[in-house]
């Protein structure tokens, strides 16, 4: 009886002490503020905070995101992603900007609010932790309140459709992505090879909810997401897709079939479309480690047999899709604000969508065939033309408003950068080549040490992507022959001017907006009625009116500035 009295109290203590460590894990991971400083340009005031991240846990966390909100309704105004791992008893510094034309240091007797995601390199768990730095309050080594809700937040928490799981990507259109396949038990289990003709099961099995991803799906997920090659915690290898927010699906490598013959198992991912590319072939996302992930076309649906992955349409709740967008004061001579991401983009290192010289949206096929401002090649140009013998003349050399892919986009005041302007980035800024996230590209830093990132993506020429390790930037100017566009062409750690490419291939395209004070109207002049949003000029949305420049945008989709 004694030796049993024994075993239990042992028991109890290994439990307690466990409990403790995961409390430990929870309650020691603290944020200092540890030093401040500032600087002013004319009526701009430039500051500085630095912070440390504190792991007094006894595990080791690998630290995924740290981002500084002046509120937690709008987005980041610092943003720090990638794993920084952080040892117990060790800490992490990073150094928040904040510039702005204001006399009042923000960063020192503002409110601000941190949201931290970390791993837990114990048990691979992933934790969100929020803190707040009050108003009015300020000392060195002074420590940040907490202010998570209900501690630490596991992530990918799985919500279900008709019984089948599903993981929320964070994705822009809101689709909810299969957590496995079609048939299957377990994420890594392939599930079912079907032929293409018999994918309308998903909806009839599944519910009408769910249906085989369209090449739309497939598209956003390749641009938006990020593709791990990994052994699962069963032992299953595939490919890890990570979404925006950090959600994940695993696609396991299940191959194919080809009359019902394996092919490929364990080394590649082959998941059909729901979009056929001819009669007889249809779309497919195929991958492998070595090969990277694409969306491909030519398999034949006679023969093939693949998994799926369905996907739901999920909804954005909370009203309108947020369309604001951030940019960087690089301090040029002109003026000229750069925004920190792509077209078609959510984050700096993504391509984003591609676009032929004087098109608006993207497409499946980059050649004269398809291209809007042409009758099927080069020498039959219909606008932008000033050489007879490509087509007809106009003499137009600059990309019109209504053909301008970044206002259409995103709307005014912004739109694509000259050559000229491209051409100042090049003069007055740095480039080193480096990586953001993983992905290759260049980061341009200004006088002031602002900076965006170019990532490496390529071109599209028909419907495959060339120059994958070249960061390209298309300009709103035509090249010195009217069939080719000048095209920002980085290689090589340095960028230069290709002698111009084709206006019906598909490039990126990164926004630029300006300070220029043209335009702005008194707040008396407001029509209220036709209001839909009211912003800052970081783009961030406004209950109303701020002290300064606002920018209006109203139901028939102009805009104005205003200065309060």
């Amino acid at each position: 009886m004694k030796k049993l009295n024994l075993l239990l109290i042992i028991m109890l203590l290994l439990l307690f002490a466990n409990g403790l460590k995961a409390q430990n894990l929870n309650q020691n991971i603290r944020l200092v503020l540890t030093g401040y400083s500032y600087s002013s340009r004319g009526a701009t005031l430039y500051e500085q905070a630095t912070l440390i991240l504190y792991n007094y846990s006894s595990y080791c966390i690998s630290v995924n995101k740290f981002y500084v909100f002046k509120s937690q309704e709008e987005g980041p105004f610092y943003n720090v992603d990638g794993a920084d791992q952080i040892y117990p008893d060790n800490g992490s510094t990073y150094t928040p900007s904040y510039n702005h034309q204001s006399s009042s240091p923000y960063l020192k007797m503002g409110e601000w609010f941190v949201e931290v995601v970390y791993t837990n390199l114990n048990d691979y768990h992933q934790y969100t932790k929020k803190f707040k730095k009050k108003a009015n309050y300020f000392s060195t080594d002074m420590e940040l309140e907490e202010v998570s809700e209900n501690g630490s937040n596991p992530d990918e928490h799985a919500s279900e459709i008709n019984g089948h799981e599903f993981v929320d990507l964070g994705l822009p259109s809101g689709a909810l992505w299969a957590k496995t396949n079609y048939g299957a038990s377990s994420e890594g289990d392939y599930g079912i090879y079907m032929n293409w003709q018999s994918r309308s099961l998903i909806q009839s099995v599944w519910g009408e909810e769910w249906s085989t991803p369209s090449w739309d799906d497939i598209y956003e997920l390749q641009n938006y997401c990020r593709f791990m090659w990994e052994y699962n915690s069963d032992s299953v290898y595939g490919c890890r897709v990570m979404g925006p927010n950090d959600n994940s699906i695993f696609l396991p490598a299940a191959g194919f079939k080809i009359q019902g013959t394996p092919q490929m198992v364990g080394s590649t991912i082959y998941y059909w479309s729901d979009d056929e590319y001819e009669p007889g072939f249809a779309y497919a996302l195929q991958g492998s480690d070595d090969m990277g992930t694409n969306i491909y076309e030519t398999f034949n649906v006679d023969y093939a047999m693949f998994p799926i992955r369905p996907v739901a349409n999920g909804s954005k709740s909370g009203g309108e899709e947020d369309d604001t967008h951030d940019f960087v004061d690089l301090a040029l001579p002109s003026g000229l604000l750069w925004a920190t991401a792509n077209v078609g983009a959510k984050r700096p290192e993504k391509v984003g969508s591609f676009f032929a010289w004087g098109e608006t949206s993207p497409k499946r096929e980059y050649d004269w065939a398809s291209y809007k401002y042409a009758n099927g090649s080069e020498t039959t140009l219909t606008k932008y033309c000033d050489d007879s013998s490509y087509g007809d003349v106009d003499y137009k050399s600059v990309l019109e408003e209504q053909d301008d892919a970044a206002t259409a986009n995103w709307g005014k005041p912004w739109r694509t950068p000259t050559l000229s302007e491209t051409q100042e980035l090049i003069s007055y800024c740095s480039w080193v080549l480096t990586t953001h996230n993983g992905v290759s590209g260049y980061k341009v830093t200004g006088a002031n040490g602002n900076s965006i990132f170019l990532p490496a993506g390529g071109v599209m020429q028909n419907s495959w992507v060339y120059f994958t390790e070249r960061a390209v930037v298309m300009s709103a100017s035509l090249f010195s022959y009217c069939s080719s566009a000048s095209v920002l062409n980085c290689q090589d750690g340095a960028p230069y001017w290709w002698y111009g490419w084709s206006r019906c291939w598909g490039y990126p395209v990164r926004p630029v907006t300006s300070r220029d004070p043209s335009g702005i109207i008194n707040p008396s002049e407001m029509e209220s009625h036709e209001i839909i949003g009211i912003y800052d000029l970081r783009g961030h949305k406004l209950d109303g009116l701020g002290k300064g420049f606002n920018i209006i945008k109203y139901k028939d989709g102009s805009s104005k500035k205003i200065v309060k």
